[in-house]
């Protein structure tokens, strides 16, 4: 979305050609995870996370 040597705003893609796909029944558009913490802690770099479950999909 912008131009990296000059700073420039570059257009309207990819967000243009990805939002085509990635609408959400409630309105938007999905980008990324989310995640919900079930126990709060401290997490250190190079510590294994595990998944649990499994949510439904927003697409």
């Amino acid at each position: 979305m912008v131009e990296q040597e000059t700073g420039a705003k570059a257009g309207p893609e990819p967000l243009r050609t990805l939002a085509d796909y990635r609408r959400v029944a409630k309105g938007g558009v999905a980008f990324g995870v989310r995640y919900a913490v079930l126990r709060p802690g401290r997490a250190a770099v190079g510590e294994t996370v595990q998944i649990t479950e499994w949510g439904p999909s927003e697409l």
